[in-house]
């Protein structure tokens, strides 16, 4: 079996090299969808952050475009240009940004005329936590979401709340307090106690917060941006602000009418008897908030650090959930309806939306997850996003479907008709290949599990099928090729609770070492990286422990020259 000669997707939009991580700023301007995201150039790690920016007509394919942001202010030292949102205003397409330190988070402005040169105004940052309210953390206060309603900006962050009634107890080892550090010194994302190489033997990762606020459990041994200072010890980590810094992690909303005045109006997070406590005492920070309205239903889309596992739920350390309810401008309150999961994969943080001239809200979200090893790193580049999905809201429930753009690059398509499944997997001829669209149709009769068989070679396999017993669709990469270590208890498979239908229906796309997997229409997703082998592009059906039958499938190819 021979490497692939690179796992670089053909049709996801990818890094080119160095380091990427959260989108930003997805905006329609001026006749293109823009795609800005978290960036570090000079090596495929984690670093102090830059904002990269990419253009589309189609959401297929993208054009680069300069940095957009790059971090040469003081206030920028360390953690860099963090992530944030866009907004047009007078003409002007202004990015809002966090600029993190690990002491504290401030919230800045750039401008540009051209959407490509974009200047920093003269007053950032313009807003720190100090300005808001004494329960916002001045260490964890980032990822503006910003919008206009009723002529007003308003903007979600994330944050932690400091409540005096209810001390945030840290429960890892508590460190000495340094007031002068050094600022080449980028203090790291704690965790429970994994060394490094568990995830990756060539350096350091930072994990999903910048500011390097301690989450749980033992410090992991930190590094410079440069490669400098570098701890011995967990002892010399160096820790900055006292403990009124921490608290719990919710979002805060607040308001302006020229992005420069802020309002602090409250946190959309208060208890309700239908909201599990878990959700309040969030050991971390809702980062990466979105806001999207679909006629009278609102939803909070956020990505919430160290949320434990509930059921099949939040398996990733670092998940995305979304709240459906209603918020009220005058308090800040989100009054929550429900809440669930937006994607059962491995592969799934921070996405953002954009709402284009016909009205389509596309989602886009960072296709890794944090505190991984990262099998791209030897080719010099680590990060990819999801395919645009287009949002919709029906049946009470948030559906997601890939952009029907993607229909204008369809190539070769073979289909087979109703066949019988059994243990033995069935590979219809034609179906082959690794950059393609497949959609399959089962009935599933009384098998214990019916599923779909992708990036299947001589030795590696990735199976994502229906488990009666559990009810729910498994995505199971333990044979997909490279292996992926983590954090997380179980980086193999992954579990998406699904109601029942008559028949399972399953929409695949598969992009060399992507797999998106939308189900029942695009109610539930599942989206996880997978690195098999060049010779590994055989698809087939199965069922296992009973009887099931395909009803229908088809393969399209993906064609992008």
């Amino acid at each position: 079996m021979s490497k692939k000669e690179t796992y670089r997707p053909k049709y996801h939009v990818s890094i080119a090299s160095g380091w990427c991580n959260d989108p930003n700023g997805l905006i329609w301007h001026e006749g293109k969808g823009h795609l800005f995201f978290q960036h570090y150039p000079h090596e495929p790690r984690w670093g102090t952050m830059h904002w990269a920016h990419v253009t589309t007509k189609d959401f297929v394919k993208w054009d680069v475009l300069p940095l957009a942001l790059v971090p040469d202010e003081p206030y920028e030292a360390i953690c860099g240009c963090c992530s944030g949102s866009a907004i047009e205003k007078d003409g002007k397409l202004v990015l809002v940004y966090t600029a993190a330190q690990p002491d504290q988070q401030r919230q800045c402005l750039a401008e540009s005329t051209d959407g490509v040169n974009f200047e920093k105004v003269a007053d950032n940052p313009v807003l720190k936590a100090a300005d808001l309210s004494w329960e916002v953390s001045n260490r964890d206060f980032r990822d503006p979401r910003i919008f206009k309603k009723d002529g007003w900006y308003y903007c979600i962050a994330g944050t932690r709340i400091i409540e005096k009634d209810r001390p945030f107890v840290y429960s890892g080892r508590r460190l000495p307090q340094v007031d002068n550090m050094d600022p080449a010194v980028l203090v790291h994302h704690w965790y429970d106690g994994y060394p490094e190489a568990a995830f990756d033997d060539s350096f350091p990762t930072a994990g999903g917060n910048p500011s390097g606020t301690p989450v749980s459990g033992q410090p992991i041994s930190p590094s410079s941006v440069h490669h400098v200072h570098e701890a011995k010890s967990p002892s010399e980590v160096p820790v900055v602000g006292g403990i009124d810094d921490f608290g719990w992690g919710n979002l805060i909303l607040f308001r302006s009418k020229d992005l420069r005045k802020w309002e602090y109006i409250g946190k959309l997070l208060h208890r309700q008897p239908n909201i599990p406590e878990p959700y309040y005492n969030l050991n971390g920070v809702y980062e990466c908030p979105e806001y999207l309205v679909f006629d009278e239903k609102e939803v909070v889309i956020s990505s919430p650090q160290q949320l434990p596992m509930m059921g099949h739920a939040y398996e990733n350390v670092n998940s995305v959930l979304y709240f459906v309810g209603k918020l009220d401008f005058e308090t800040g309150q989100f009054k929550v309806e429900e809440i669930n999961e937006l994607d059962a994969g491995f592969d799934f943080y921070a996405p953002q939306c954009m709402t284009t001239p016909d009205g389509r809200k596309i989602m886009i979200a960072w296709k890794e997850m944090w505190d991984r090893n990262y099998p791209t790193r030897p080719e010099g580049w680590a990060g990819t996003y999801t395919f645009p999905r287009e949002i919709t809201w029906h049946d009470d429930h948030l559906y997601q479907w890939p952009a029907r753009e993607l229909l204008n690059y369809y190539g070769k398509k073979v289909s087979v008709g109703e066949t019988a499944l059994g243990k033995e997997t069935f590979f219809p001829e034609g179906f082959t290949g690794d950059v393609a669209d497949i959609s399959c149709e089962f009935d599933v009769k009384d098998a214990a599990q019916t599923g779909i068989v992708v990036f299947a070679g001589e030795k590696h396999e990735t199976r994502i099928y229906y488990d009666r017993d559990m009810k729910a669709v498994v995505f199971d990469r333990s044979r997909g090729g490279l292996g992926i270590r983590g954090q997380e208890q179980n980086v193999v498979t992954r579990i998406c609770d699904i109601e029942p239908e008559a028949t399972l229906r399953m929409r695949v796309l598969l992009d060399v070492s992507s797999c998106e997997v939308f189900i029942n229409g695009g109610r539930y997703t599942i989206t996880g990286n997978v690195y098999p082998d060049a010779e590994d592009v055989n698809i087939g059906f199965f069922a296992d422990g009973g009887e099931a039958a395909l009803l229908k499938a088809e393969k399209t190819d993906i064609v992008i020259e």
